[in-house]
């Protein structure tokens, strides 16, 4: 989804005549907007850059973390915050809950999701040919969700990761996209997500949140004990493609892109004095890169048997199965993580010598290998959506704006 927030965030700054460029190199005389997801020792590097930067933050702080979650990388991305974010001119809060939390760093600001005419898709005018789609992460309790559904209509969920375009299509293909809650304790919709949704003039069945917010007040979202599939079902209505043009209308007036990003550059970047200092005595040179700052590009180059093979830095080729799930490519390819089984996770240089041996993987030993399912399953390796992109999705990106 950070792919698209960078759309709309470019969308509403562009709208505003601010000059805007999207890349991997901080400008020394712009302000640089970073996403959150920090690592040791970036703090110091961008403190000796001395470039004005502020952070967009996507999770929400939970007092000894984000998000409640303590595996994986979770512990140190929240390790890092502290550090970065005191040197932050600024921060963006994409969740209104964060804010105390944030304005204790820097002074913060929540920044809704809203609505841009320059995103609306061509395909929002395609005849569907599904009742039903969820695109992202599918666990036990999702998939039991979407067979109860699929038991009375027509479901899809993508057999691969999704470029942009293809997200666009996918979307367009159905009547109603379904939104499940983020985790059984995520107390807000995804905004992110409502609002492709919305963009794209599709129908919407969310699942109960208890915060409801001025988007999710557009959309349809289940009551707090409502048999999810059910509702769902409910939605799917001759009238749908009028409602959904009705919501994208409402959500137009309501949330225009163009006026949230004023607001939110009044509150935090127009009167303060830490910008206009840092980007007057900025140095002459058009861009400083700041070394080791992001981690390799990953690339999803295609999806094989089961496998999605991914190109790391340019150069590394790694086949990896979808059985893994969400995994840190990086972290395991820098030694921070334990490599995984190396049939899992198979390393070469060259596309069809990993297809090869992915191929050799899935041959069965003796009474039969432990083999990673079929390629129809869901893929959910940490790979950007959005190939060949010079965004950095998997840690941060920068949107840049021009003074």
């Amino acid at each position: 989804m950070l792919y698209d927030q960078i759309r709309l965030f470019e969308a509403g700054l562009s709208a505003l005549g601010h000059n805007v460029s999207i890349g991997d190199r901080i400008a020394p005389n712009a302000v640089n907007l970073m996403w959150e997801n920090f690592r040791p020792g970036q703090a110091r590097l961008l403190r000796e850059s001395g470039v004005v930067y502020g952070i967009v933050a996507t999770e929400i702080p939970d007092g000894s973390g984000f998000n409640w979650r303590r595996d994986d990388s979770w512990g140190t991305r929240w390790d890092s915050f502290p550090e970065v974010s005191k040197g932050a001119a600024f921060i963006w809060a994409l969740v209104e809950q964060g804010l105390p939390t944030y304005s204790q760093f820097a002074p913060s600001a929540y920044l809704e999701i809203g609505c841009s005419d320059r995103l609306v898709p061509a395909e929002a005018h395609l005849d569907p040919e599904f009742d039903f789609a969820f695109f992202g992460q599918i666990n036990a309790y999702r998939q039991s969700v979407l067979d109860a559904i699929g038991r009375h209509s027509k479901v899809r969920t993508p057999r691969k990761i999704l470029m942009p375009g293809e997200l666009s299509t996918f979307i367009g293909q159905c009547r109603v996209a379904i939104c499940f809650r983020h985790s059984p304790n995520w107390p807000v919709p995804s905004a992110t997500r409502l609002g492709l949704i919305l963009h794209a003039r599709r129908g919407v069945a969310a699942e109960y949140t208890p915060v409801s917010t001025r988007q999710s007040s557009i959309v349809p979202m289940a009551p707090k004990d409502a048999n999810f599939p059910a509702f769902c079902l409910e939605q799917l209505t001759p009238s749908w493609r009028r409602d959904a043009e009705n919501a994208y209308e409402r959500y137009r007036a309501l949330l225009p892109m163009e006026r949230l990003m004023e607001k939110i550059l009044d509150e935090t970047v127009l009167a303060n004095s830490r910008v206009r200092t840092g980007i007057r005595n900025a140095p002459d040179e058009a861009r400083v890169e700041i070394p080791n700052l992001f981690p390799p590009e990953i690339v999803l180059e295609l999806s094989y048997s089961g496998y999605n093979i991914v190109r790391v830095g340019g150069r590394t080729l790694v086949a990896i199965a979808q059985s893994l799930g969400e995994i840190d490519i990086n972290g395991v390819l820098s030694g921070r993580f334990p490599l995984p089984p190396a049939h899992l996770f198979i390393i070469g240089s060259d596309a069809d010598e990993l297809k090869s041996a992915v191929d050799d993987a899935l041959k069965p030993v003796g009474g039969g290998a432990d083999v990673p399912p079929a390629a129809d399953s869901p893929i959910a390796n940490v790979v950007p959506s959005h190939p060949r992109s010079k965004v950095r999705a998997v840690a941060k990106s920068l949107l840049r704006l021009g003074s």
